[in-house]
């Protein structure tokens, strides 16, 4: 796993305040700085009843981090010098850079009000964490306008390697600078001293990023000031407001033999008429989840059909652009909603031009002498080496290759031709019959084509 790291030496860069000299030199350092992260640790417990006092405050400019042991300067620091270091850091020209402040804030005037009372007035606060919702809300609708586009266009969606399991701070790094932080020590015993070095760095981190961070969405939002920016993310642009919370409906027609979609296991039904269509569909087993659904969906550039409670959790892991949440009981009515919403249009070459099992759009192709002689020789466990060729095409009718079938029907890349399951009476009434190029399962023409055609009206 990689993570986020300063190109600097920054065990240099950190400095532990717990003393009234080492909180003067903090003073003198910080009062210069005209934007400072701030930070805070405390021990986390298992009752949440019981006080928690804050541990550790963390105050960085762009090159110096500050670990404020808060225990020991409420032990050795006077309320005077505790008043004089508030007052000469943070004056009203500075910007408090922070993210998620309002219980950091809290625990802070819980543990030393005279800081706390200070930093929670200050007015010249930017919380990135507020930055962060109207960015990703940001970034999702623009997606969403992106992929409807790809999808009405017949096109590949955009594909990624993976899926993030970051969140926070973390996941706002890893946005903004490609590589996450590391939160290993988020719950440790900060009370602790000394503190491991690993800890101190780890909160070091925490504040140092902050800056980075801050200038890089002052440049995103500008001409928009970070300090303007409020708690209600739907305070954005007016024409973002009419996208959906999922994938909006197509206007333009959408061809079935374009569309690629995965559906998740309440679909499993509606995933394998959509194949009956044409329509590129990877279905999810019993075994998979849902993470799977969007790690596939990213990789491979696929729109996701899901019903229920599912839907919002694969919005969070991919975007509203990917998802389409289905509404439809059945399979039947789920078919006619996506053909709808998706402005399906259908050909009659598209039509059953996938194999329903395993979404393969190749068939062999064979006659129905040829057909039942492979049939006679499964029956008869006669094993051959006696090879024939055929020719494999899509149901479009375009030539994909051709391979050879041993006389037992064994194709040269292992896959059993079905033909077990073909009833004998079908060799007399079938002129051509198909078997599946990777998983040997075998179609013909028949009524339940018609069928097909007729309850859903096509």
């Amino acid at each position: 796993k990689q993570w986020y790291q300063r190109r600097v030496a920054i065990t240099a860069g950190i400095f532990d305040v717990d003393s009234p000299t080492s909180l003067r030199v903090c003073k003198d350092v910080l009062s210069s700085a005209s934007v400072i992260g701030f930070d805070s640790e405390w021990q986390a417990l298992l009752d949440p009843t019981k006080p928690s006092p804050v541990a550790l405050v963390q105050l960085s400019t762009h090159n110096t981090a500050f670990l404020l042991d808060i225990s020991r300067i409420l032990e050795f620091c006077s309320d005077d010098l505790l008043t004089e270091f508030v007052e000469d850091v943070f004056t009203e020209e500075v910007v408090l850079v922070g993210y998620s402040l309002h219980q950091d804030f809290t625990k802070l005037s819980e543990t030393c009000q005279v800081m706390g009372t200070k930093i929670r007035s200050h007015k010249n606060v930017v919380d990135l964490a507020i930055a962060h919702k109207h960015h990703t809300r940001a970034e999702r609708i623009r997606r969403s306008h992106e992929i409807r586009e790809l999808v009405r266009e017949g096109k590949p969606l955009p594909r990624s390697d993976s899926v993030s399991r970051t969140t926070g701070l973390a996941r706002l790094c890893e946005m903004m600078f490609s590589y996450p932080l590391d939160k290993t020590y988020q719950i440790s015993d900060w009370t602790r001293r000394p503190l491991f070095p690993d800890q101190r760095i780890y909160a070091a981190l925490d504040a140092f990023i902050l800056l980075p961070l801050y200038y890089k969405l002052t440049q995103i939002f500008h001409p928009t000031p970070l300090l303007d920016l409020t708690v209600n993310v739907s305070e954005i642009p007016e024409e973002c407001k009419v996208v959906a919370s999922y994938m909006p409906a197509s206007s333009q027609p959408t061809s079935s033999y374009m569309l690629r979609v995965i559906v998740d296991v309440p679909c499993q039904g509606l995933g394998k008429k959509l194949r009956h269509l044409g329509v590129d569909c990877v279905i999810l087993e019993d075994t998979q989840s849902i993470d799977d659904a969007a790690k596939i969906s990213l990789a491979e550039g696929r729109v996701i059909l899901s019903r229920d409670g599912n839907c919002d959790k694969l919005v969070k892991l991919t975007d509203p652009g990917r998802v389409y949440k289905v509404l439809g009981k059945n399979a039947t009515t789920q078919l006619a909603e996506v053909r709808k919403h998706f402005n399906l249009v259908v050909e009659e070459d598209d039509l059953f031009s996938r194999c329903a099992i395993c979404n393969c759009p190749y068939f062999l192709t064979m006659e129905p002498e040829q057909a039942k002689a492979l049939k006679a020789a499964q029956a008869t466990c006669n094993s051959s080496t006696v090879e024939q060729m055929y020719d494999v095409y899509d149901r479009r009718k375009n030539f994909v290759e051709t391979i050879s079938v041993t006389s037992d029907g064994m194709t040269q890349y292992g896959v059993k031709l079905q033909l077990h399951k073909v009833k004998i009476s079908k060799f007399a009434e079938t002129k051509t019959f198909w078997g599946c190029y990777d998983c040997g399962k075998m179609y013909w023409e028949g009524c339940h084509l018609q069928n097909f055609k007729e309850k859903h009206n096509l």
